[in-house]
């Protein structure tokens, strides 16, 4: 029997925009390449180790290769996901197709971070050389697992929302907004991981707990801001006559942790979960698409044929 016939492909209740990214995605050399490269990174990495006497802790090279390859240099093949679809006319075919501009700009983001993910999950075994070579505290690794696959949703956000502008350098300067406040809440965590063994009053030990979720949760916070400016984008291909809202998206880009710092000292830095959830659901809210009266098309509220669509 033909070793073909044993192939199964993606499942039909996986959506669209995610297939056709995964299938674009697994093949591009922008994948290729970092994988392969970023195994030679490791071994270097524990060889490096070795040589100093055992594993290091979160501060060791291991952490370094795996931010560069997962943080930094894989989010990049983000850099044109916007744009590979406007030149071409298959954003404005997607969405009237039946797509919304969340599932498209959704699917890039989620099949990007599924990507670094896999190169994350392809260090594990280097983990286990690392312990077995001279130990190290499992707990701190693990957060800077999460902390370093959280930084990597928050840049590609960024990174995704950013590709819709023509000019390569607006795209950086725009994405390197949100990336800027995105590295400094991993760099808050990393610094708190490498403090945790020193940690001994009930005081530390509070700071930790609601800090660290709450830089996480920035991070979770750019992914969402960065797919709103994509929305935007997206908007404008459809609607060119439309005044998107990327200069506001932008602004909230800027002005965020400022907000969420108002919102820290008003509640004696306790609430600062509380505060940052709430901007969360506030940005997933934004931009929201007008939509007729229950029951009715918009044919029938305005009396003219508006060629309205789903935007969502």
């Amino acid at each position: 029997m033909d070793s073909a016939s044993h192939l199964h492909d993606f499942s039909d209740r996986l959506p669209a925009m995610l297939v056709k990214e995964l299938r674009q995605g697994l093949r591009a050399p922008m994948f290729i390449t970092p994988f392969i490269a970023v195994q030679a990174g490791a071994i270097i990495a524990v060889g490096v180790e070795y040589d100093r006497g055992g594993a290091a802790g979160v501060g060791s090279p291991f952490w370094m290769v795996a931010f560069l390859f997962v943080v930094v240099l894989m989010p990049l093949r983000g850099l044109a996901a916007l744009q590979e679809e406007s030149q071409g006319g298959n954003s404005s075919l997607l969405m009237l197709g039946g797509l919304s501009r969340w599932q498209i700009v959704g699917g890039k983001w989620l099949v990007q971070v599924v990507l670094c993910g896999l190169t994350l999950l392809s260090l594990l075994p280097y983990l286990l050389v690392r312990y077995f070579l001279g130990g190290f505290e499992i707990i701190p690794n693990v957060l800077m697992a999460v902390n370093v696959m959280s930084m990597s949703a928050g840049v590609s956000g960024c990174i995704i929302g950013a590709s819709g502008y023509r000019s390569m350098a607006l795209r950086f300067i725009v994405a390197g907004i949100g990336i800027f406040w995105v590295m400094m809440s991993g760099a808050a965590i990393y610094n708190g991981l490498q403090e945790l063994s020193r940690y001994t009053s009930r005081q530390d030990w509070l700071v930790f707990w609601i800090g660290g979720p709450s830089a996480l949760g920035l991070q979770f916070l750019y992914a969402i801001t960065g797919m709103q400016l994509g929305r935007a984008h997206l908007k404008l291909y459809l609607l060119p006559y439309e005044i998107a809202p990327t200069g506001h998206v932008v602004s909230l880009m800027i002005f965020l942790p400022f907000i969420l710092l108002a919102g820290t000292i008003g509640t004696m830095f306790v609430g600062t979960p509380v505060v940052l959830l709430i901007i969360i659901i506030a940005m997933i809210r934004y931009d929201r698409p007008w939509r007729p009266a229950k029951g009715k098309h918009p044919q029938q509220v305005t009396g003219m044929d508006t060629g309205w669509r789903p935007l969502s």
